[in-house]
């Protein structure tokens, strides 16, 4: 089920709870941005994914199915478009993000004060490039020109997710 299906039947299920925003232009505006920036990241991301984060059993079929839709190895991926090349390939996707993620200074969210399906999608790639390695999320924050914001965004949801 895809976040926003979830939010829907979350906000049926629970009429009573506060409900996460889920439609906005907040989030329009992202997913161009949230595209390209995660087409760039791909090279550091699949060949990390299938050595660091999955367990043995998953790993015959993540990268038979990645290399397939690459077409070419991971490591042949990693080499000719990772590195540099990724992370300077993301950099203008990121400060397009960063921009919009700074335009409501009236809180740490996308929406200022409130708290939407935008920052939810947000925070969850963040979390992820943490675990990719802190030295993956190092270096994409220091492709940006405010990381406070980013790290902000992480601290208010902190309660959430249990980490910063």
């Amino acid at each position: 089920m895809h976040s926003r299906a979830i939010l829907l039947r979350l906000n049926e299920l629970y009429p009573s709870t506060p409900h996460v925003a889920y439609e906005s232009p907040q989030l329009a505006r992202l997913w161009p941005n949230l595209i390209s920036f995660m087409d760039a990241l791909e090279a550091i991301f699949l060949p990390r994914v299938a050595k660091e984060i999955l367990n043995p059993a998953s790993q015959e079929y993540f990268r038979t199915t990645r290399e397939a839709e690459v077409g070419m190895s991971l490591e042949d991926l990693e080499t000719q478009r990772g590195g540099e090349v990724a992370y300077t390939a993301l950099t203008e996707p990121l400060g397009r993000i960063t921009e919009q993620l700074g335009e409501d200074v009236s809180g740490p969210f996308f929406e200022g004060k409130d708290l939407a399906q935008v920052d939810l999608i947000w925070v969850g790639i963040l979390l992820f490039i943490k675990r990719l390695g802190e030295d993956v999320f190092e270096e994409v924050l220091r492709r940006c020109a405010h990381p406070e914001r980013h790290l902000g965004l992480l601290k208010a949801v902190e309660a959430l997710t249990g980490e910063v």
